[in-house]
């Protein structure tokens, strides 16, 4: 798989990852969720694996000579950061309302292009 793939796929894997878990034991635990300090203790190892797969990822593609990324380690952070910021929308469905998933997920792909190409960091 081609690492640009790799990515978006890494990307809606965690975001529909956090929606199964909230959906699933939202109600149930709502009280836990809404403890940011516990949710992050929890979180750490799948945090831990997530950074170790971006970073393999972006590695490869960098290899592959199609991503240019000055700071890999600034990179990793700033994807993950971005992909958490997507968690609660994703969730309520407030992402691209209405537009079909395969619109959405080019326009993901897009803009990884867009940031991580060589031809585009010149």
């Amino acid at each position: 798989m081609d690492p640009e793939d790799k990515l978006v796929a890494l990307i809606y894997a965690h975001l529909q990852a956090i929606k199964d878990v909230v959906q699933r034991n939202g109600n149930i635990r709502a009280e836990f969720f809404r403890d940011i300090w516990r949710v992050s203790l929890i979180r750490q190892r799948f945090d831990r694996n997530e950074k170790i797969l971006l970073t393999t990822i972006l590695s490869e593609g960098v290899e592959k000579g199609q991503f240019e990324i000055d700071d890999l380690s600034l990179m990793v952070d700033i994807i993950r950061y971005s992909v958490r910021g997507l968690e609660v929308p994703f969730i309520y469905g407030r992402i691209a309302d209405g537009m079909p998933k395969g619109l959405i997920r080019g326009v993901v792909h897009k803009i990884i292009h867009r940031s991580l190409s060589k031809q585009y960091n010149k």
